[in-house]
């Protein structure tokens, strides 16, 4: 039976929901990146503070860019037995997780979709996968 993967994700949290026949499981995952922190003023150092309580931005931006190679790499493990992959978010991060799919031989034929996505309920996610991959979605009687 085929596993169809939907990912809805930016840098800080992904959700997936895998679909196998009507079963459907959830799972999210937390990047782990620290917020990027900008500083107001100049560049002089606070009374009290050294030349140690000082981190360039650069270093910062490597540790961040570290987090988010642990953060896709979890992300490409979780889809990795996926037949076929949707992946959804709204900003960046969706294209850089499609990137690294496109660049892995095994994934890159399983990407069918990279769509632009607002923030959405974890019921409206798995709604929209269970439409994209054709499962039935039960409907609420009305009174």
């Amino acid at each position: 039976m085929q596993r169809n993967v939907g990912v809805w994700l930016d840098h800080r949290h992904a959700t997936i929901v895998s679909v196998r026949g009507k079963q459907v499981e959830t799972r999210d995952i937390y990047s782990q990146v620290e917020p990027r922190v900008r500083s107001t003023g100049g560049s002089r150092c606070a009374p009290g503070a050294g030349p140690g309580d000082i981190v360039s931005e650069s270093r910062r931006d490597a540790r961040i860019s570290q987090q988010l190679e642990r953060y896709y790499g979890d992300l490409l493990r979780a889809v990795a037995g996926a037949d076929r992959i949707h992946v959804c978010g709204p900003g960046e991060a969706k294209r850089e997780l499609s990137k690294r799919i496109i660049a892995d031989r095994e994934l890159a034929p399983r990407l069918i979709a990279v769509e632009p996505c607002d923030r959405i309920t974890r019921a409206q996610f798995v709604a929209r996968i269970k439409e994209v991959f054709g499962v039935p979605i039960k409907r609420m009687a009305r009174a």
